[in-house]
């Protein structure tokens, strides 16, 4: 059997902003779980002229030049796919100024949660390596002497 096109699939389950979904997303596990998160504006200068789809693509963008040694390579494109079917079509859409896509097709996930804002348009892919990346920056911090300037985040 073939696997579905990105048309055929279902459309994201709707999750509820509460505690409980966040202790459930938090609890997924799996070998080499690669999560896809996309973070989407929506407000309403954002939904004219689709400015929300050409703002998620350029944060999409750069998730599809990932090394070819990535083991999860291929889920992850699968998965770009379906969150760009699913923001092609703007009946989609939450009635909220804003929305986070989840999606990992070794852990059959793929939800939606509307949120009341959203700062920017942004995608995150293993945010475990943010976190250690952070964790070197702020022990780098502690050892050197303080800076005059701001200190940016050069992912942010």
């Amino acid at each position: 059997m073939a696997a579905p096109t990105v048309m055929e699939r279902p459309a994201p389950e709707v999750l509820v902003p509460a505690p409980e979904t966040f202790a459930k997303l938090a609890a997924l596990a799996a070998a080499h779980p690669t999560v896809l998160t996309c973070y989407v504006r929506l407000e309403i200068q954002d939904r004219v002229a689709t400015r929300y789809r050409i703002a998620a693509r350029d944060a999409l963008r750069p998730l599809h030049d990932l090394p070819s040694g990535h083991t999860d390579r291929e889920g992850v494109h699968r998965d770009l796919e379906r969150l760009a079917a699913f923001l092609a079509d703007s009946r989609h859409l939450p009635h909220s100024a804003g929305m986070v896509l989840f999606a990992c097709e070794s852990l059959d996930l793929f939800a939606m949660m509307p949120l009341p804002r959203v700062a920017r348009t942004r995608a995150v892919l293993d945010p475990a390596s943010r976190k250690r990346r952070r964790s070197r920056r702020n022990s780098r911090r502690s050892s050197s002497p303080p800076s005059t300037g701001p200190i940016r985040d050069s992912s942010e």
